[in-house]
């Protein structure tokens, strides 16, 4: 896995965010996508030890609709190891590592007749 930082992220639509990197590689994905994949511990829970050396696990939040969820108001670079979104429903703590970015992007990558399905959507809204 490639894990270089992005040399640009942008978003071409209110609905899309794409990366390009050093490599050459471009991706875009659906600004849901980023959201739904947020790696911080309320979204996909976590693992901690107890006193009696087992394992607990936090179960994450229920994934209820707020408004602003998949409103992305800021995107803070974090050092120099990763960004930090700021949704519009106040979520603002997954920070997401510059190799989670790229897995993130590698996966859920649209190619161009799906973003054009997108745009045709939204041209009609």
């Amino acid at each position: 896995m490639n894990n270089q930082k992005p040399k640009k992220i942008y978003r071409p639509k209110p609905y899309l965010i794409s990366v390009e990197f050093e490599d050459g590689s471009k991706f875009t994905i659906k600004l849901q996508s980023l959201r739904d994949n947020c790696p911080c511990a309320e979204c996909i829970g976590e693992e901690f030890p107890s006193i009696d050396g087992k394992k607990r696990i936090t179960v994450p939040g229920l994934n209820t609709m707020k408004p602003g969820k998949y409103e992305l108001k800021e995107l803070n670079v974090v050092g120099n190891y990763g960004i930090q979104p700021v949704w519009g429903d106040g979520h603002d703590s997954g920070l997401y590592l510059w190799e989670q970015i790229r897995e993130i992007f590698e996966k859920n990558n649209l190619i161009e007749e799906e973003i054009q399905k997108l745009e045709n959507k939204y041209n009609k809204n």
